[in-house]
């Protein structure tokens, strides 16, 4: 996969709360990759864990993308 579509992918998945995309797409990856996505920041210079999840989302979400 691109690693732009993926960025996009996993900020998406993140702005709309869904857990089971965030978690599939940080599945498919190493972690190294992991790491790598995750230090990347989209057009706004947020990485994926500086974007806000839905409220009722948000807690479970990031505490996947710290792990």
């Amino acid at each position: 996969m691109q690693l732009t579509f993926l960025i996009v992918a996993l900020h998406y998945a993140v702005k709309q709360g869904d857990r089971d995309s965030v978690k599939t797409l940080l599945d498919s990856l190493t972690a190294e990759q992991q790491l790598k996505l995750l230090s990347i920041k989209d057009e706004d210079g947020k990485t994926a864990v500086q974007q806000r999840a839905p409220a009722d989302q948000r807690k479970e979400i990031e505490k996947m993308l710290k792990q």
